[in-house]
């Protein structure tokens, strides 16, 4: 989706986006740069950019000023990793393997913290929810 084109989607949604600009480009797409006052208006104007993040493909995010969000950007993309990196070391890493080995972890730290305790008691009890209990979210 070209610059141009989202400036005019935004518009077209009651958006002014001519001042829309790219500030970066990453492996995963540009980073776009959008001036506005600061306060309730810079928080209006976010939450009319969520409204049509879904249009856009981009999640607004208030970064500050304009020298604030250059300096911000630059640090972020210095020390970013490739997404095609993360996703490969994702795909890795053993979840069930990892949440025994905290578990095991916060045993012994509890343990440790709890002189005398057997690390049982620390264990919540496996089963069947009580008939009693009630969902609650």
């Amino acid at each position: 989706m070209s610059l141009d084109y989202l400036k005019r989607l935004l518009d077209r949604n009651g958006i002014d986006g001519w001042s829309l600009q790219t500030l970066a480009t990453t492996d995963r797409g540009d980073v776009l740069w959008m001036s506005s006052t600061g306060g309730q208006k810079a928080a209006e104007l976010w939450r009319r950019l969520r409204g049509v993040a879904p249009k856009t493909g981009h999640w607004p995010v208030i970064l500050g000023d304009a020298a604030h969000a250059q300096s911000a950007m630059r640090d972020q993309l210095s020390s970013a990793v490739p997404v095609s990196e993360v996703l490969r070391a994702a795909t890795a890493i053993d979840g069930l393997a990892l949440l025994r080995e905290r578990r095991d972890e916060r045993l012994e730290d509890l343990s440790e913290n709890n002189e005398g305790a057997d690390a049982e008691e620390f264990e919540p009890p496996v089963g069947n929810w009580p008939a009693t209990v009630e969902r609650r979210t």
